[in-house]
């Protein structure tokens, strides 16, 4: 059939012209292929190149909102320390408006009339009262760098109506001079305050001293008048001693202590609180040798020792209450005029210090 054959011919040429297209075109894809094989190396190696750097952004993110994060962490600790800090320092201002000394030393002063026999018991308190007051300054300055100067002062009203300031001193002292010149000094000063704060004010400062022959402790009792009209009592005990080795408390070096107390009752000398102003106070100072470093001057790389002598002093000041005529301003004004006390022997021990380079202060029987 002619017919037939020409349509099975047709069919063949179509069905042959189909296979070469797909071959050609299996060849094309074939070489396509060959040819994207060979940049698959080079692709891949890309690949891992961008994969590193995208890791490395996001390493970053990661790291910087990790810091963020620590340091959020560490602000909120901060911040709750600082607030516990804050809860501590309101309870121990609470508790410190409510005590009446620096120190309990656990005795009351009873001076009796007898002159001859009113210091003997504060020569059988004087160990006792001296080793809780080297004590008391050793936890004071526990955590404290004592080649640097520095100072804290409070004021309060007790539960009684008392004024009440307590200070606290570190100072370190520069110059040629010793332990020993330097206590000499306080304690030279310490007994004639009378003429300095006479001399520093202008108010007239009357002191009746008592002390034993061996000068191992003595009893000031001060009358001071004021702008007000009314003067101002005072009755203290004055313990001092001086190591010239001392290693419970000062290290192996020189340690000298001074320690004072109110006097509670003296029946020679009562108080009169419906004529006169009473002043308590309470205080301890020491004097010691203290080592620390410091850069050398020619290589501050390197540090050198260098041995100062440091004054430290805890001090409480009460003026009791009273019911003598005084306004508010009166009072405020003869609080700030007995509050420099103490600024006035450091002053003083300071300055005569200023200009010592050979011992100036004979060394007295301690």
């Amino acid at each position: 059939d002619v017919h037939s054959s020409k349509g099975e011919t047709v069919h063949c040429l179509v069905l042959h012209c189909a296979l070469l297209n797909l071959r050609n075109g299996f060849r094309k894809l074939q070489k396509e292929i060959e040819a994207l094989s060979e940049e698959l190396p080079a692709l891949e190696a890309y690949v891992d190149y961008l994969k590193h750097q995208a890791a490395k952004v996001n390493n970053q993110t990661n790291s910087t909102q990790k810091q963020q994060l620590v340091n959020s962490c560490l602000r909120d600790t901060a911040h709750r320390q600082q607030l516990a800090l804050a809860r501590d320092h309101s309870a121990l201002s609470d508790f410190t408006s409510r005590q009446e000394k620096l120190i309990r030393f656990d005795n009351l002063i009873h001076l009796r009339k007898d002159k001859r026999q009113r210091l003997q018991p504060l020569l059988g308190i004087k160990p006792r009262m001296l080793r809780d007051a080297r004590r008391f300054m050793s936890e004071r300055t526990a955590f404290m760098d004592l080649s640097v100067p520095s100072s804290e002062q409070s004021s309060f009203v007790s539960p009684p109506g008392d004024y009440c300031a307590l200070k606290f001193v570190v100072m370190p002292l520069e110059g040629d001079f010793t332990a020993m010149q330097v206590f000499d000094a306080l304690k030279f000063y310490l007994f004639h305050m009378e003429i300095m704060i006479s001399e520093a004010t202008g108010d007239l400062t009357l002191c009746e001293e008592e002390e034993p022959e061996d000068h191992a402790v003595s009893q000031h009792r001060f009358l001071r008048s004021t702008p007000s009209g009314y003067q101002v009592e005072s009755n203290d005990v004055i313990f001092c001693h001086f190591d010239e080795h001392n290693d419970e408390f000062g290290g192996g070096r020189e340690l000298g202590i001074i320690a004072i107390d109110c006097v509670d009752t003296d029946d020679l000398h009562p108080y009169s609180p419906n004529e006169k102003l009473r002043q308590d106070l309470t205080s301890i100072l020491t004097v010691q040798t203290h080592n620390h470093k410091t850069p050398c001057a020619q290589n501050p790389k390197k540090l050198q020792t260098r041995t100062e002598v440091v004054i430290a002093r805890s001090n409480f000041f009460k003026l009791h209450r009273t019911s003598l005529p005084l306004s508010k301003i009166e009072m405020q004004e003869t609080i700030d005029r007995l509050a420099c006390r103490g600024n006035l022997l450091f002053n003083s021990v300071r300055s005569s210090l200023s200009s010592v380079t050979t011992p100036a202060f004979s060394k007295t029987n301690t």
